[in-house]
């Protein structure tokens, strides 16, 4: 309710989108996935993604390009977490994994726009 459209280029934004939820999905306890979009000011949108559990180790392979990840699994993996944060933020927008009591969030705020 009350988010306008979101100014995006056709490919790349939906795809980085889609490599958030399928790595929220990949660590998701059941079925169900918990995301919430709310406008945030005037002209910005907030799209929160929950995730069940402790997700340090992604979180440094996301935040941290030149840190070492671990697992060859886990490699491809953070990869694609990196250049989904790097397009988020070439859309003008950020990126920050929160920190909760019962698992983290992958927040993304991103501007709106005709």
């Amino acid at each position: 309710q009350g988010l306008g459209p979101l100014s995006v280029a056709r490919v790349r934004l939906p795809r980085a989108l889609a490599t958030f939820l399928a790595y929220a999905m990949r660590v998701a306890l059941g079925p169900t996935l918990r995301v919430v979009v709310q406008p945030e000011g005037p002209e910005r949108a907030r799209l929160e993604i929950e995730l069940p559990a402790d997700t340090t180790n992604v979180r440094n392979a996301m935040l941290d390009p030149t840190r070492a990840t671990g697992a060859a699994a886990h490699r491809g993996l953070a990869l694609a977490l990196r250049l989904g944060r790097s397009i988020v933020e070439q859309h003008r927008g950020s990126l920050a994994l929160v920190k909760r009591s019962l698992g983290d969030a992958i927040v993304l705020h991103l501007p709106m726009g005709a």
